[in-house]
C-alpha cells in the first residue's frame, strides 16, 4: 500500500495535478525514512523517471546530494530555486512545466511541521497542501490505546483536512494496517 501511495504521489506532482504534497506518519522520523527518502532515491537514481521526467530528475542528479548546490544552480539564467532538506523537496521552477516547483514534504502525525504548511514561490504566490498520503499514523503505543487513537483522528479531522486553507479541501490517500490504525473512513475525506 505505502509503495503505491507514493507512486501516487509522484503521479498527481510531476503531472501538475497537486502542487503541494504532504506526506504524514506516526512520527516526523517515520514519515522522513519511509515516505520522503525513497521518493528521494527514485529521483537521484531511477532512470526510468528521468526518462519520463528529465526537466525534474536530471537537476537533481546534478546536485550530486550536495544540498547547498541548489542555490547557484539555473537554467537558461534563470535559478531553479530546487530545495532539498531532509523534510521536504521542492522541485526545479521551470517555464512551461505543470509541474513547475511542485512540493513534496514530510511531517508526523503530533508533530509541529502539521498545522498550517505553506510555501512562498519564487513569483511570491502562497501555496498549500493540496493532496496528503497518510500512512501508519499510530505508533504501535497508540494503535492499543482509545484515548490516543481518538486524539489523532481529532488531529486528522481537523488540521489534516483543513491545510489546504478555507477555501479548498485536501485531497487525502490513507495506508494502513488492518487494526493497527486510529483511521477509519468517513465520508468528509476524499481518495484519490
Amino acid at each position: 500500500k505505502t509503495s503505491l501511495a507514493r507512486g501516487a504521489i509522484i503521479w498527481a506532482t510531476f503531472y501538475g495535478h497537486r502542487l503541494y504534497a504532504i506526506l504524514i506518519a506516526s512520527t516526523d522520523d517515520i514519515a522522513r525514512d519511509q515516505l520522503l527518502d525513497p521518493i528521494k532515491s527514485a529521483l537521484e537514481n531511477n532512470d526510468e523517471l528521468l526518462a519520463d521526467f528529465p526537466e525534474f530528475c536530471f537537476p537533481i542528479r546534478c546536485l550530486e546530494r550536495i544540498a547547498h548546490r541548489c542555490r547557484g544552480q539555473t537554467y537558461h539564467g534563470q535559478p531553479t530555486a530546487i530545495v532539498w532538506k531532509d523534510d521536504q523537496i521542492v522541485l526545479p521552477y521551470l517555464d512551461g512545466f505543470p509541474a513547475s516547483g511542485a512540493i513534496i514534504r514530510a511531517a508526523g502525525l503530533t508533530g509541529s511541521k502539521l498545522r498550517g504548511p505553506s510555501h512562498a514561490r519564487p513569483d511570491g504566490t502562497i501555496v498549500r497542501p493540496s493532496i496528503a498520503l497518510i500512512d501508519d499514523p499510530s505508533t504501535d503505543e497508540s494503535a492499543v490505546s482509545p484515548t490516543q487513537n481518538s486524539y489523532r483522528e481529532r488531529i486528522i479531522m481537523r488540521a489534516v483536512i483543513g491545510m489546504a486553507g478555507p477555501a479548498d479541501s485536501c485531497w487525502m490517500w490513507r495506508a494502513w494496517r488492518p487494526g493497527g490504525s486510529t483511521c477509519r473512513p468517513t465520508s468528509s475525506m476524499s481518495a484519490i
